[in-house]
């Protein structure tokens, strides 16, 4: 009886308590008063201590910005955190959830606005209908979050944390690779994170003023007051948002209805849609191409009767006895840098590449384009094995892990089938765009990486070309009686150029740039060099028939501002091309009909290696042979038609039947076939 009576007394008090409150506008409050103190209260503080930090140490970079003062914004911007960190402000119901309905409709735009700005785009410089769509995208990932939390407040915080870090993410990978995120970009998440300890950061001043933009505005929703979800509730509010995002997915994205609302398509130069589209409607809009389509006029019985014509030709005996070991060297980020700058604006102390730019005697050598620029090995590497084109691929894919999941035809598995074994190595960890999975479905018997190889003297972070071709020549000299096939990708060029390492010294100087990490990229290509003519020389005095291919990936992936001076007169698309290609050259130590092909694309490759080994042609490099005559050249930028005229793929190739045809084919040899 007098529990309840006091019970009843507290709840008088609390009564006249919440009555006085409501005639409050709002109340401040010492955050950091013991009583009403949680969790976060202790950490708003710290972070905006760290931003203060943060901001003084980029000092100078916000006073270089002459057409905005960026100090001034910056500075106000860290007054309202700071308010916010220590104190709470209590504002009345009515007034509170007037502030709900208002960022309701304004996160979605606040969102969009910090991004496009972090990302270097203007939102004013988008078309109107771009701008209600993006607004339409973001609305959305606060409908996921409000569906995933049951609440506005949380909703509020993980759509505001969701786009602060997906905004941020898209700029360091621009700066990185030169293309934003794209949706397949996930299935290469453990790779990134792999070699990511290996780069320098810094942020500029726009993803600086982001930051701090998006911390005052996570700041001041929680000052909101906490309400309880019940389950009821929340199971209503997850299967309504989850069941509306599906619908409006479905009815817009793969129906191509942005599109017909202005959305444009450039699969070619993702950078560049999302400077007309803006940067998360395009990823959105992206997300329709992580399946493979059917190319336009595909008509599976016509490719069946081309095929038809080719024969799967058997070894003759001479062949079988004369089967050489093959060695195919792909070589991390390298590239003949000097010759395809434009000319004056290098200097260097000595050739970077002198055995490769000279090497000649039995070598089918030339100008190889390639379909990815400053990263993407692995894109690289899947055209040069399966003899296909990433061109008809979505932009930024990545086919190792998104489209092979079943016994693919390579290099592998054709030398597989004339007695081979086939062996894949690389010195550095296995699980990297997945191909400690991928490997045994393109007829790889073996793989080996770095925790089984041997030989491993590093320079810099990876393991040396030199030491690498330690490992080949051990397991050519281990090959037993049937001959062996080796593909391995070495990682000693790899990104992460510092300009300044204890254990390599700069051999290479450029004079004119005055940049250290120039020197130190065109010093490690002369390594590369160096060491490949030593592996040369060894193969050199052997007895038994013995075939190297050697390529490079890509160019390596530096300051933009610093290609910018190497190509000042060159324009754009002449520029992406040079980028784009990188020498190749197939060896024998015997004699094989040596020349220079000119341009050609990394998937024809693997047929020069056939033809220098002189094995037959499965039914798919015979078509390739044939498909060279019209079609020298493909990548991902760029083609070479039979006139040795080099055209951009973004703006020609829907009118060239030659790029069809291949398109065609390669859906039905490698899609369509089984």
């Amino acid at each position: 009886m007098c529990r309840m009576l006091q019970n009843e007394l507290l709840e008088g008090e609390e009564c006249q308590m919440l009555q006085k409150n409501e005639k409050i506008i709002l109340s401040l409050q010492w955050r950091l008063q013991k009583k009403s103190r949680k969790w976060y209260d202790w950490i708003m503080p710290v972070i905006a201590i760290v931003l203060w930090g943060l901001t003084f140490f980029n000092i100078d970079m916000l006073k270089a910005n002459e057409q905005m003062n960026d100090i001034t914004i910056a500075f106000c911007i860290l007054i309202g955190i700071t308010v916010l960190a220590f104190v709470r402000i209590k504002f009345h119901s009515i007034i509170e959830r007037i502030l709900k309905v208002i960022l309701f409709i304004g996160i979605p735009f606040l969102c969009m606005y910090l991004i496009e700005f972090c990302n270097d785009n203007t939102v004013f410089g988008l078309s109107q209908a771009i701008i209600w769509m993006n607004y339409g995208c973001y609305m959305a990932v606060l409908v996921l979050f409000f569906g995933l939390t049951g609440r506005v407040k949380g909703a509020y915080i993980g759509t505001l944390l969701f786009c602060a870090i997906y905004g941020l993410a898209n700029k360091f990978i621009l700066l990185f690779r030169g293309t934003p995120i794209v949706p397949w970009d996930l299935y290469s998440l453990r790779t990134a994170v792999s070699v990511a300890g290996n780069y320098e950061y810094s942020i500029d001043r726009a993803m600086l003023i982001t930051i701090l933009a998006f911390v005052l505005a996570i700041f001041f929703v929680l000052q909101f007051s906490h309400v309880r979800v019940t389950k009821k509730r929340y199971g209503i509010s997850f299967a309504t948002s989850m069941i509306a995002l599906v619908v409006t997915y479905v009815a817009l994205v793969p129906t191509e209805q942005l599109e017909l609302w202005g959305v444009s398509r450039n699969l070619w130069k993702q950078e560049n849609a999302i400077q007309e589209n803006g940067v998360w409607l395009n990823f959105v809009d992206n997300t329709k191409d992580i399946a493979l389509k059917k190319p336009e006029g595909y008509n599976k019985k016509e490719q069946e009767e081309i095929f038809d014509q080719y024969e799967t030709k058997e070894l003759t005996k001479k062949q079988k006895k004369n089967r050489p070991t093959i060695i195919a060297i792909m070589d991390e980020s390298f590239c003949d840098m000097t010759s395809w700058v434009e000319e004056g604006t290098m200097e260097v102390n000595k050739e970077p590449i002198p055995f490769t730019t000279s090497w000649k005697k039995n070598v089918i050598r030339g100008d190889m384009l390639v379909p990815v620029f400053g990263a993407g090995t692995a894109t690289t590497e899947f055209e040069f094995l399966t003899g296909q084109s990433q061109a008809f691929y979505p932009s930024g894919s990545v086919a190792y892990q998104q489209f092979i999941h079943d016994e693919t035809q390579s290099l592998a598995s054709i030398l597989k089938s004339y007695g081979y074994k086939t062996l894949a190595m690389h010195p550095y960890y296995g699980n990297g765009w997945s191909r400690e999975k991928v490997y045994p479905l393109l007829g790889f018997d073996d793989f080996l990486s770095i925790e089984d190889l041997k030989h491993q003297e590093m320079i810099r972070y990876y393991c040396s070309d030199a030491s690498n071709y330690e490992n080949i020549i051990e397991e050519y000299e281990n090959r037993g009686d049937d001959p062996l096939f080796i593909f391995n990708v070495t990682m000693q060029n790899h990104g992460g150029y510092v300009g300044d390492m204890t254990n390599f010294t700069h051999t290479i100087k450029e004079k004119k740039l005055g940049e250290g990490i120039v020197d130190e990229y065109l010093s490690l290509t002369y390594e590369s060099d160096q060491a490949l003519k030593d592996l040369v020389k060894y193969f050199s005095k052997q007895e038994d028939p013995v075939v190297i291919c050697f390529f490079g990936d890509h160019w390596p992936k530096i300051q933009t501002s610093i290609y910018d001076r190497m190509f000042p007169d060159v324009d754009e698309f002449e520029r992406t091309v040079r980028q784009h290609t990188v020498p190749f050259y197939v060896w024998a130590n015997y004699d094989i009909d040596a020349r220079d092909v000119g341009y050609t694309s990394t998937n024809y490759i693997s047929g020069f290696v056939l033809e220098a080994a002189n094995l037959p042609l499965d039914p798919w490099h015979q078509f390739l042979e044939e498909m060279q005559e019209k079609l020298p050249a493909i990548s991902t930028v760029a083609y070479v038609d039979e006139d040795q005229e080099i055209h951009s793929m973004d703006e020609e190739s829907e009118e060239n039947e030659a790029i069809l045809e291949l398109e065609r084919a390669q859906y039905y040899y490698f899609q369509d076939r089984k």
